[in-house]
């Protein structure tokens, strides 16, 4: 089952709709006791932030936890990629904000050799190019556009939370141990914030 908005977004165009079903089904089932922990709780209490709805009822998921496994076979345990709710694969994708992107993530276990959290300032424009690049890195175990770029390496610890703009390329280094985040998403929304994952 696809669980994450990230992973539905990138449906064959035969599963599409079986997969936001899925999703949606997923999301009402967890989303009340998630919104009791103190990780959702912090960004309703401190931001106002409530769940992203599609239509009236439906509630994305609000937080997803990742884990990241030890990784020596390519330069990032998580490959460069950038998150934006509007860039579904399929042209029948049927969420189209165009609005900036804030990720969030606390780490919960780092991996024994503080793999890092990489973004360069390089933004993605669209879904065509976002699959271009993960051509390119699934090929040349890099990305051309990000080789002579500024970027922001940090190595965060156990608690300690990052919020970054997830339009930006960002990555994970290469894990030497399993690496625990808990992560989730917000967007400005009738000037307050709505979060999803």
């Amino acid at each position: 089952m696809k669980q994450t908005i990230g992973q539905v977004q990138r449906s064959a165009s035969d599963k599409l709709l079986q997969n936001i079903g899925d999703y949606f089904a997923y999301s009402n089932s967890v989303n009340p006791s998630m919104k009791k922990t103190r990780y959702c709780r912090f960004f309703n209490e401190n931001l106002g932030a409530v769940p992203l709805r599609f239509g009236e009822v439906a509630e994305l998921l609000l937080a997803t936890k990742r884990e990241y496994p030890a990784f020596d076979s390519a330069p990032y345990s998580f490959a460069p990629h950038c998150d934006a709710i509007d860039f579904g694969r399929d042209p029948r994708w049927p969420i189209n904000l165009n609005k900036e992107q804030v990720g969030a993530f606390i780490l919960i276990q780092k991996s024994e050799n503080q793999a890092g959290f990489v973004m360069w300032d390089v933004t993605v424009k669209s879904r065509d190019e976002l699959d271009r690049f993960a051509s390119e890195y699934a090929e040349t175990q890099q990305i051309a556009a990000a080789k002579d770029a500024k970027f922001l390496r940090i190595t965060p610890g156990s608690g300690q939370m990052c919020i970054f703009n997830s339009r930006y390329l960002h990555a994970v280094e290469k894990c030497a141990s399993p690496r625990q985040t808990i992560g989730t998403f917000l967007i400005e929304q009738d000037g307050g914030w709505a979060q999803f994952n």
